[in-house]
């Protein structure tokens, strides 16, 4: 469906059309992009942009946090798939199952939003961000996995933004196993039960009589 023909049809002028489910629309190219359009480069020369003290991010890096409970943080953590990559008294890495050396540091402390971290493309990047206002210095994280540089700069709002270059990339691990899931009318998994491991004892502590279970029963699979 055209753009502007579902438009006309969920417009206010027609607020008593019938009922209409939810559905995204593709746009094409030529409707996406104005048809009056100019090259970037020019557009950055009428602006008086200056691409050379421009800093490149090449992609996000980790997270991080301060919390006061690093015991706590890890399990939290765990739960969610990553591992302890590196640990000391007050600080740890969380290493997720890519190439990044870790995806979430936390360090010992009151609970403190640290920053994202981005990798840049080269050092004269982080050079130049040592530069701006409220920059700190270029430090070397010789106690992080992968090692690297990094630089904290205050956004316009005075979040901390981490900007990174130099770590060595890490081996990936395996991959998440892909799930098999039943739909409607297609049924791939046959004769396969997803089960918790171990069994899941809050059924057995809340619903045995609502289903007849009885409690011994989750003693074992």
């Amino acid at each position: 469906m055209a753009f502007d023909e579902m438009k006309e049809k969920v417009t206010p002028k027609n607020p008593s059309r019938d009922p209409s489910p939810n559905r995204g629309t593709a746009l094409s190219q030529e409707d996406a992009i104005p048809p009056i359009r100019k090259p970037l480069r020019a557009w950055q020369s009428e602006n008086n942009i200056d691409t050379s003290s421009q800093i490149k991010l090449r992609r996000i890096s980790h997270m991080r946090y301060q919390h006061p409970d690093l015991d706590e943080i890890t399990t939290f953590l765990r739960d969610f798939g990553m591992t302890v990559a590196k640990k000391t008294p007050t600080q740890r890495w969380y290493k997720g199952y890519g190439t990044d050396q870790y995806v979430y540091y936390a360090e010992k402390g009151e609970k403190k939003f640290l920053g994202g971290a981005f990798e840049v493309s080269s050092f004269a990047d982080l050079e130049k961000a040592s530069r701006l206002p409220g920059a700190s210095d270029i430090i070397d994280l010789t106690d992080a996995p992968g090692g690297g540089h990094m630089v904290t700069v205050p956004d316009p709002a005075g979040f901390p933004v981490n900007l990174l270059f130099g770590q060595t990339p890490s081996e990936g691990g395996p991959m998440p196993e892909i799930l098999t899931t039943n739909y409607e009318s297609h049924k791939p998994r046959i004769a396969r039960f997803l089960r918790f491991k171990p069994v899941v004892m809050v059924h057995a502590q809340f619903q045995p009589r609502a289903y007849g279970f009885p409690i011994h029963r989750y003693t074992r699979e």
